[in-house]
């Protein structure tokens, strides 16, 4: 990752779909990695990734692995309802990790590759007042998220003759711009 690099995020589906419609803040939801204390959210690396079709071919990926952790969890391949589709992706600049309103957790972004992916990387944030009440940082995870979604650029909508694979209802979500990229 460059000084200057920007974070991709790929925009899946049904995960940040919330009754029909594209949720802007659950696009930045947090995975605990140590409960309460250390979290984490994937990105991958713009510059890593190259261009857009190294960021599409990546979210493609996200959305497989998804749905191959699926199908080995339960011994099945999930239904229509359950599979993860990939819609496209958003931007972030890497340096607003650094100006996040955060008062009781620390940011960063940590090189983190995974299933095969040279350029993923998490946005990590950590405990930094263990002080803190449950609400105290219950406010911060809600500041970063909503301070990443207000930062956001894109979306880069995938188009691919792939999508004639899917299910038609999937055409009814719509990415909603936030700038341009």
């Amino acid at each position: 990752m460059q000084p200057k690099d920007d974070l991709c995020r790929a925009a899946l589906y049904p995960r940040f779909v919330k009754a029909g419609v594209f949720d802007d803040e659950a696009l930045w939801s947090l995975s605990s990695i140590k409960n309460e204390i250390h979290y984490a959210i994937s990105v991958a690396s713009r510059f890593g990734l190259r261009d857009d079709q190294g960021v599409h071919r990546y979210g493609l990926n996200a959305a497989r692995t998804a749905n191959e952790g699926f199908e080995a969890r339960s011994g099945r391949k999930p239904d229509v309802e359950q599979e993860v589709f990939y819609l496209g992706f958003y931007v972030i600049h890497a340096d607003v990790i650094d100006s996040l309103p955060l008062h009781y957790f620390s940011a960063s972004i940590k090189y983190a590759p995974e299933h095969g992916e040279r350029e993923h990387f998490q946005i990590e944030i950590y405990l930094s007042d263990k002080n803190s009440s449950t609400r105290q940082r219950k406010k911060d995870r809600v500041a970063l998220r909503v301070g990443l979604a207000a930062k956001m650029r894109g979306p880069k909508v995938y188009t691919s003759d792939e999508i004639a694979e899917r299910p038609d209802w999937l055409s009814d979500i719509h990415l909603p711009f936030k700038a341009d990229l």
